[in-house]
């Protein structure tokens, strides 16, 4: 065995670590609630924020086996001869088998009240003697009825995408990643529909249909933690979890991308209310990108980092990162008057009014230490709310603490790979973490993030 699998099968063995659970997500804490105010202004936002292209990302790969698996149930007790409960979930479908949007009569016949009934509709549902739902993949279903039409799965996408993931241009991106083997049910889905729905709803639609990596895959153990083996002798591997399709989404060009899982899509007569909460995460995806944006901006106008105005600024990008995003700066104890106090990356610190000059910014000014101490005085005033955070000047920058230092490099360092756009059409990855803490208005995910060019990518890696 590889050392790949070796590991994965000692990770089954050992377990894994319980998670350090700080505290839960609370309104105010981890959860944002907007009223019906906000959630409007938000969702304008949306409409009217610069965005360097949308697409919606929608995770198809997964097969109807395991949706159907009481239906296999009851088919394997009715083709043994017995009949199945009458509140069985295959009673059950047979009983109400004319309210599914897959029913013709053609297929399923008159319904009646009996065991050879409820058979014929498991095995014309599940087998090639009929649908063959049991091996098809979720996204070719028909999921919905209406007056003139029935729906997949990915039909219904393609109707939600033009409604809130429209770009300016005109056209709805799409990123479908399916299984291999599906490929031409897929395919064959979508050319059913998209020039219907070009044409019904002044649309283009671009669909990209992409694969989960087979390197992604995870060796199947037994109740032992053995590796479980095929009937060719070969250890068996599984696709990982939805986690491991954050390659294919690193892959997406787009700047705003939605996230919905292939099933988790609704009738059109809720496509208004879907829609405007969509929009309401997009826009507060956005308004926070914009707001970053700003703090990048005003931090890069700074010319004097020991400056009362950096010093400020640096406050209020910390309040904003713990109280938005729940992210907080590595802290470092503060130390007595004269102590000393170090950080990674980071000069010995030394007390208010120790020898020495504070280089300030690039431009090599200096300030006296009268100046650095009265700085830093203000500084650790702010701080009176948090003294754990309060560290002693670095030699560097005596009138700065080294969280503000830290926070001056973490910012454009976070800034670095994401810089292509206009400053007015980039994001980052802050705006991801925010809308995710924020998804209690919908249990699918909105973010925005920075495409990377090859050249781009070329240049990270040089550098």
């Amino acid at each position: 065995m590889d050392t790949k699998t070796l590991a994965q099968i000692e990770r089954f063995r050992k377990g894994f670590p319980w998670l350090d659970i700080v505290a839960p997500a609370t309104p105010g804490k981890g959860i944002e609630v907007l009223d019906e105010q906000a959630a409007s202004e938000a969702a304008a936002y949306a409409d009217k924020a610069r965005v360097a292209g949308k697409c919606k990302f929608v995770p198809a790969s997964g097969a109807a086996s395991r949706m159907f698996k009481d239906i296999f149930a009851g088919m394997d007790v009715l083709r043994g001869g017995a009949d199945v409960p009458a509140g069985s979930p295959v009673a059950r479908l047979a009983a109400s088998i004319r309210n599914f949007a897959f029913y013709t009569e053609e297929v399923f016949g008159t319904p009646e009240d009996s065991p050879a009934y409820r058979r014929k509709v498991a095995e014309n549902l599940l087998t090639d003697s009929g649908l063959d739902y049991g091996s098809k993949p979720k996204g070719v279903l028909k999921f919905h009825r209406y007056p003139q039409e029935v729906r997949t799965a990915l039909a219904e996408h393609l109707v939600e995408a033009q409604e809130y993931m429209r770009n300016a241009d005109g056209s709805c991106n799409l990123t479908v990643t399916i299984s291999p083997e599906h490929r031409p049910l897929f395919e064959a889905a979508l050319a059913e529909v998209k020039p219907v729905f070009e044409q019904r709803y002044g649309v283009r639609y671009n669909l990209t249909f992409t694969y989960q990596d087979k390197a992604t895959d995870t060796v199947a153990v037994t109740p032992d933690n053995e590796p479980f083996l095929d009937e060719n002798g070969q250890i068996l591997r599984r696709p990982a979890g939805h986690g491991a399709l954050i390659y294919n989404l690193n892959q997406v060009e787009d700047e705003l991308v939605s996230i919905k899982n292939i099933d988790n899509v609704a009738h059109e007569r809720f496509l208004p209310v879907t829609a405007r909460y969509k929009k309401v995460l997009m826009g507060r995806a956005l308004a926070l990108r914009d707001r970053i944006f700003g703090f990048l901006q005003a931090l890069d106008a700074e010319s004097d980092p020991c400056s009362a105005s950096c010093i400020a600024l640096c406050d209020q990008i910390e309040a904003f990162l713990a109280d938005t995003l729940c992210v907080s700066l590595p802290g470092v104890s503060a130390g007595p008057a004269g102590a000393t106090a170090s950080a990674p990356g980071s000069a010995t610190a030394s007390a208010p009014g120790s020898a020495g000059a504070c280089a300030s910014g690039s431009a090599g000014a200096s300030v006296s230490a009268a100046a650095a101490s009265a700085a830093w005085s203000k500084t650790k005033a702010s701080r009176a709310a948090a003294p754990s955070s309060s560290v002693q000047p670095t030699a560097q920058h005596p009138c700065k603490s080294l969280k503000v230092c830290r926070l001056t490099k973490i910012i454009p360092r976070l800034w670095q790979p994401f810089h292509r756009q206009p400053i007015s059409t980039r994001s980052i990855w802050f705006a991801a973490c925010a809308i995710t803490r924020a998804r209690s208005l919908t249990c699918s995910s909105t973010w925005t993030k920075r495409p990377v060019s090859s050249a781009a990518r070329a240049t990270k890696g040089a550098n």
